[in-house]
């Protein structure tokens, strides 16, 4: 049977039979899309044959065994479909969990997502810092780890061949292809891939398959660790700060103090006072800081997809760890040059969202400058001549470069009690915040965490973060640079 034949939508089903049973490929489903996915394939699969190379199944080079959750089972920090991102596992979105033993993982064991139209075969590594040094030193060190009954767990145990260069070829175009081709549909209607027919896919290991193995788990291992590590020690500094007993701090605000913030939503006041009270802190407002507006690139979902163009910072591109993303900024052709931007080390808080829950994230804008912003989200920009103003006044802050100041605010309004401050101030159906209310925003001037390392570290966060993403896309780019070569 040619090729020409394996592409056209209408075939006998006899003649598919015995091709795949030629082949020793699964007999799945019978339409277009999935007989295109195997023909590109299997022209893969000879390619890689007539140049020698090394073809390995997934059952030949590990173990691979579907997560399952049960009442009765070990209760374990859950990787779900939402912790895995960016080749790794997300710590901020892990969940408490009760697995199966069987579930269990171990560092550089893989997890892939095997459930869900637009997320499955998204695959991620259990890294080595997360399960040796953040458990112990944030997570409680007592849980163990473990895959929930939407992904795969995959133990890589050939020795010879590095799960950090599984990890790529997965998450490269090959491996999406490779898992969304082998997809069937389940009871319930989603795509689903099952561990019978994924352990007899084929893997091809390449000549430069050290080379982007050690790229990638450099990415994950040096930078990705670092960066983790300096985000909790930040976060724990500020929460501990500002302690946990908000709700018991109570007290009534001026009539003059109304008037500044506008508010007569006595939960406002409560965490105003409770803002003064634990840090002992002189409050100023936000546009007494910095250069304040409200971003105005179009919201719409049709430029997520476009390649060309202006890009511009998109509500989904600010991670819950403030870390702002590239890859999921937006484009449009022709950009109007009056769109709100943010400059280098500027602050994004989304000030529009679709529930109160959503209203106060918080991202940190690096390396970039000049970047414009989609509707929705505030601006926060550094101002030297502003905070220079402030400083005539409040002597320790004259010795703070303006950056470490960014990077303090940046860890500040990224803690509970910040974040609750800013969702006291939605209004409307749709949750929101006023560009008045953003501007009038509390800012607490605290000596104690001035002083402390929270800006040194929250710099480690970002540039450590932005270097793992930037080579994670190399190790990504030069795999499939040689697949299609």
């Amino acid at each position: 049977m040619n090729n020409a034949k394996l592409l056209t939508s209408f075939i006998k089903k006899k003649e598919y039979e015995v091709h795949i049973k030629n082949e020793g490929l699964p007999l799945l489903r019978f339409d277009s899309q999935y007989l295109l996915n195997l023909n590109v394939y299997e022209n893969f699969l000879q390619r890689f044959k007539a140049n020698r190379v090394n073809i390995v199944s997934f059952e030949e080079l590990g173990t691979l065994r579907k997560g399952q959750e049960k009442s009765d089972g070990v209760k374990a920090l859950g990787i779900m479909v939402k912790s895995i991102s960016k080749l790794s596992i997300h710590p901020l979105k892990l969940e408490l969990k009760s697995v199966s033993k069987n579930s269990l993982v171990t560092s550089q064991n893989l997890a892939i997502i095997s459930t869900g139209i637009g997320s499955i075969g998204r695959s991620g590594i259990v890294p080595r810092y997360l399960i040796n040094d953040l458990a112990k030193e944030i997570i409680d060190a007592s849980l163990p780890f473990g895959v929930t009954q939407h992904i795969i767990k995959f133990e890589v145990e050939n020795k010879d061949i590095s799960p950090y260069y599984i990890i790529a070829l997965l998450n490269s175009y090959y491996g999406k292809l490779l898992i969304e081709g082998i997809a069937t549909y389940g009871a319930t209607g989603q795509l689903e891939v099952h561990v019978e027919t994924l352990s007899r896919l084929k893997l091809p290991i390449i000549d430069i398959h050290k080379s982007v193995a050690s790229i990638a788990e450099s990415a994950i291992e040096d930078y990705e660790a670092k960066a983790w590590r300096a985000y909790f020690r930040a976060m724990k500094i500020v929460e501990e700060h500002f302690g946990t007993e908000v709700e018991e701090v109570s007290g009534i605000s001026s009539y003059k103090e109304v008037r500044t913030y506008g508010r007569l939503d006595p939960k406002f006041y409560i965490y105003l006072n409770a803002l003064r009270r634990l840090s002992k802190a002189q409050i100023l407002r936000a546009n007494e800081l910095f250069d304040v507006k409200l971003g105005t690139a179009p919201r719409s979902r049709e430029y997520k997809s476009i390649e060309q163009g202006t890009p511009y910072v998109s509500y989904n591109a600010i991670d819950d760890s403030g870390f702002i993303d590239e890859e999921l900024f937006y484009r449009l052709p022709n950009l109007p040059k009056t769109t709100a931007k943010a400059r280098k080390f500027g602050i994004l808080i989304t000030s529009v969202a679709h529930s109160v829950e959503g209203i106060g994230k918080v991202g940190m804008l690096y390396p970039y400058d000049d970047m414009p912003c989609m509707t929705g989200l505030a601006i926060l920009n550094p101002s030297d001549t502003k905070l220079r103003t402030v400083a005539q006044k409040i002597n320790y802050l004259k010795e703070i470069p303006i950056e470490d100041f960014m990077l303090y605010t940046f860890a500040l309004l990224k803690s509970s009690l910040m974040r609750k401050v800013m969702q006291t101030l939605t209004y409307g159906l749709t949750a929101q915040i006023s560009k008045k209310d953003i501007e009038n925003l509390p800012i607490p001037l605290i000596k104690d965490l001035l002083d402390s390392d929270i800006a040194s570290l929250s710099r480690e966060f970002v540039e450590n973060m932005y270097q793992a993403n930037s080579l994670k896309r190399k190790a990504i780019a030069e795999l499939e640079k040689y697949l299609i070569s």
